[in-house]
């Protein structure tokens, strides 16, 4: 009722975009393979492919502890996450691309707020030790301009590092060094912020930018955005533009649904899934463009 409630009010189909999200969350469970995981994918290793197709499930309400599915496609792919990525000390093992370890950090943080109230305070610290090992790394993996390893030709690189972080800050468990987002502050006033894309981070992480960014270089990147022609979105900017929108602006964030909704929606086939693309990691982020009037970031 509530997801109802939230699509409408943005001026969305709730009833179809309800059967779609729930198509295609039942068509990425039929991707998972028997150990939890997601197969490789549009560039990423099992791990990053891993992490985003779970992001879907959790911004639906799954967790590891909760939700309505009795496969508990999250319980099993969280756990697939911990084991490849940590020793039993809670200590880094697993070596991947920083924007890959961002989306593990980002399923982790998640889950780790929704299923806090049925956790035994054992693994409540466990894995709270957990997400503060990974931050490090990613903190440790920024550049000294703020950039981090490949956003110098993909701002992708820089966003899901810097999103990740932010749900672990989030979680209220753990502290991420100032001088994190203080770099990545410096690095995206140097960007091309002309770039739907760059505008579109900009306002996913506001936060991490600070009182520099607002109000005038806010105004700006949605104004922007709304300008752009949603219908030649990526499913990666119809994701972070959709969502940084309706963070700042509902008035712009139900203009960019008006020319985007239906071609999120046509983009998946009666099986749930892209038609075009990585059928894992594509589909997950065209569900989660869907989700983002209702999903609590």
């Amino acid at each position: 009722v509530l997801k109802s409630r939230q699509l409408k009010r943005y001026g969305l189909d709730a009833s179809g975009t309800l059967r779609v999200v729930d198509r295609g969350l039942d068509a990425l469970e039929g991707r998972r393979r028997a150990d939890g995981s997601f197969p490789p994918g549009g560039g990423r290793t099992a791990l990053g492919q891993t992490g985003l197709a779970l992001l879907p499930f959790l911004a639906d309400g799954e967790s590891s502890r909760t939700g309505e599915r009795p496969s508990r496609v999250v319980a099993h792919g969280i756990a697939w996450l911990r084991a490849q990525l940590f020793d039993a000390d809670a200590t880094m093992r697993a070596e991947a691309p920083v924007p890959e370890l961002g989306m593990a950090l980002r399923a982790l943080s998640e889950d780790y707020m929704l299923s806090y109230g049925h956790l035994a305070p054992g693994e409540a610290a466990r894995r709270a030790t957990e997400l503060d090992a990974l931050a490090h790394v990613l903190g440790q993996a920024q550049r000294e301009d703020g950039s981090f390893p490949g956003s110098d030709t993909d701002v992708r690189a820089a966003v899901w590092p810097m999103w990740g972080l932010q749900a672990a800050v989030h979680t209220g468990a753990i502290d991420v060094p100032e001088e994190v987002p203080l770099r990545f502050r410096a690095w995206y006033a140097d960007a091309d912020r002309e770039q739907p894309t760059v505008a579109a981070a900009g306002l996913l992480l506001y936060r991490e930018l600070g009182a520099a960014f607002l109000p005038e270089a806010r105004r700006q990147a949605t104004r922007l955005l709304a300008a752009a022609d949603a219908s030649e979105a990526d499913p990666f900017l119809a994701l972070t533009a959709g969502t940084g929108l309706l963070l700042h602006d509902g008035e712009s964030f139900r203009t960019w649904n008006e020319e985007l909704g239906e071609r999120l929606l046509d983009a998946l086939d009666a099986r749930g899934m892209v038609r075009r693309g990585d059928e894992v990691g594509d589909t997950a982020l065209h569900l989660l463009a869907l989700q983002a009037a209702y999903r609590s970031y």
